[in-house]
């Protein structure tokens, strides 16, 4: 405020007109808006569109609604179970066990459901060791004119072919058997006692890391290798947790891997006669980063003739949905009564396509 001797000293000096121009209020300024940038929102968004065009659409994911993982079957009614369907699409998959434990039979009854879910692919097996039995693929349901048997000299071969397998959008499921015998051109071109210890296990996590990013590209691709275990250094022995055999490929390849399945052979299946007719395998899940986790135990039987036995699987699964009901050596199937467990698998496999079974294992 002015005081009032002031403003009297001002009319006296400059007249009336300086008073009247003094006591008018100040006129009102306006406010301009500022200029507000784009939303944040907007900006992400920009940055999402950005990132894409650079390196891919596939390199920016938002999950705005969760999508269970796509899988395909073993085959094995239990083992999908344990795995929470079966094994994951766009993952790497290890079957490790000793020699005759069943790992070959689970790669084709899987590549068998592979035919199946994606009839317009390929399955590839690539035969690192040169011993799958053609013949034996085709019984147990191979179809062969959408089956691509490698044969690589080397390991820098074979993993140069999986690479252009997995790249090409052709093929649903790769079978890797077996990493041991991967065998890398410089020890092959060597002389026996040549020191090469580690070539081997170099090579393979140098792909497993080339792999990884290209089967992720490849949502509709699995890859299953096949291990096996070997003895460690008894001097290494004596300490807690300390196993006595270890699997090969190195100490990356398991960090690669979103499942492993360790198989072993439980028990020997022998006939009337004391025949050896086939094996009850068991298979633990050691590492599973998707759908049920690890920790699970799976046991079923391979069989000489047909590999799994499908029809003992079923017949697990009804009697736990209560679908079958068993009192002794009998067992009850609609309505009908049948002595002995070997019965009853017959007139599963005789009704392997009907509407009930299809319900029992749905």
């Amino acid at each position: 405020m002015i005081p009032l001797l002031r403003l009297l000293n001002l009319k006296e000096e400059h007249g009336r007109d300086c008073l009247n121009n003094t006591l008018k209020p100040m006129a009102k300024t306006k406010k301009t808006k500022p200029i507000l940038s784009s939303s944040p929102d907007q900006e992400l968004a920009d940055l999402r569109v950005e990132l894409r065009s650079k390196f891919g659409e596939r390199a920016i994911k938002t999950h705005l609604e969760v999508k269970p993982i796509e899988s395909i079957s073993t085959g094995i009614l239990g083992l999908d179970r344990a795995l929470g369907g079966g094994i994951p699409l766009g993952r790497m998959i290890e079957l490790v066990g000793n020699s005759g434990a069943g790992k070959t039979t689970i790669i084709l009854s899987a590549m068998i459901q592979a035919q199946k879910k994606f009839p317009d692919k390929i399955v590839v097996y690539i035969d690192a060791e040169h011993a799958l039995d053609i013949p034996w693929a085709a019984k147990v349901g191979i179809d062969l004119s959408r089956f691509d048997h490698v044969h690589p000299e080397f390991a820098e071969d074979a993993l140069t072919i999986m690479e252009k397998y997995a790249s090409s959008g052709k093929v649903s499921l790769i079978g890797l058997d077996s990493v041991p015998a991967l065998l890398p051109s410089v020890v092959m071109e060597g002389d026996i006692g040549d020191a090469n210890i580690g070539k081997q296990a170099l090579l393979i996590a140098q792909e497993m890391q080339r792999l990884g990013s290209i089967i992720y590209k490849n949502e509709n691709l699995s890859v299953l290798l096949v291990n096996q275990k070997r003895a460690q250094l008894a001097s290494r022995g004596g300490f807690q947790g300390f196993e006595p055999t270890k699997a090969t490929g190195g100490m990356a390849l398991p960090f690669y891997m979103t499942t492993r399945l360790e198989v072993y052979r439980s028990a020997t299946i022998k006939n009337s006669s004391n025949d050896e007719i086939g094996q009850e395998v068991t298979v633990y899940v050691k590492k599973n980063k998707v759908l049920n986790g690890p920790g699970a135990r799976v046991a079923f039987d391979i069989l000489n003739s047909t590999g799994i036995d499908t029809a003992k699987e079923i017949l697990k699964l009804a009697l736990e949905k209560e679908k079958i009901v068993k009192a002794g050596a009998w067992f009850k199937v609609n309505d009908e009564k049948f002595q002995g467990e070997e019965a009853v698998k017959q007139y599963i496999r005789e009704n392997l396509e009907s509407k009930w079974v299809k319900e029992w294992i749905s």
